[in-house]
């Protein structure tokens, strides 16, 4: 049995999403190409380039309508793979399109965007999630990083699947960024 057309050309299209190759990744969407075709784990182009780094990419995506807040089957988002690696250009292009930053991920490494980002100590991708300027998800709502990382960590406990490991390691990081925050005073 032969592997369809459709399935290459989707291989072809994810892998150069990931590879940041822009006329080919173009030159599908020309062609009518699904935007938001899934790999079997449910990653999209745009979590594969927000994971790699290519902000090019990431914006040719959302001009052609890519789904922003998609989540693969861990639950995660582009802008989530986005602040776990610390791509800060492609942090703020996802939240001048609308990205929420508010999903859960319901896998124990990660819950948040905010989470991912301070869990891999991404203090510029924590600046910018923290700052109503470059996040529009924050007019009118408190915006310290304490408050932020345990929202994060309250959201978390919703979930059964979050272990007890899992709220360790987001106490930790709470008090380390604390009391980091205290020595800068």
């Amino acid at each position: 049995m032969g592997v369809s057309s459709s399935k290459v050309k989707r291989d072809i299209f994810l892998d150069a999403c990931a590879n940041g190759d822009c006329n080919k990744v173009s030159e599908l969407i020309l062609e009518n190409f699904n935007v938001n075709a899934k790999t079997s784990e449910g990653w999209t182009g745009l979590h594969l380039a927000s994971l790699k780094g290519h902000v090019n990419i990431v914006t040719i995506l959302l001009n052609y309508k890519a789904s922003i807040n998609m989540q693969d089957k861990k639950g995660f988002t582009a802008l989530m793979y986005a602040c776990q690696e610390g791509h800060e250009n492609i942090v703020k292009v996802l939240l001048k399109h609308k990205a929420r930053d508010d999903i859960i991920a319901q896998d124990w490494g990660c819950s948040t965007a905010y989470i991912c980002a301070v869990s891999n100590f991404h203090w510029g991708v924590c600046k910018l999630l923290e700052s109503p300027h470059h996040n529009p998800n924050l007019v009118g709502k408190s915006t310290s990083a304490n408050s932020m990382i345990l929202v994060s960590v309250l959201q978390g406990t919703q979930f059964v699947g979050h272990s007890c490991l899992h709220m360790i390691k987001m106490t930790v990081l709470f008090i380390f960024r604390s009391a980091r925050m205290i020595q800068r005073f």
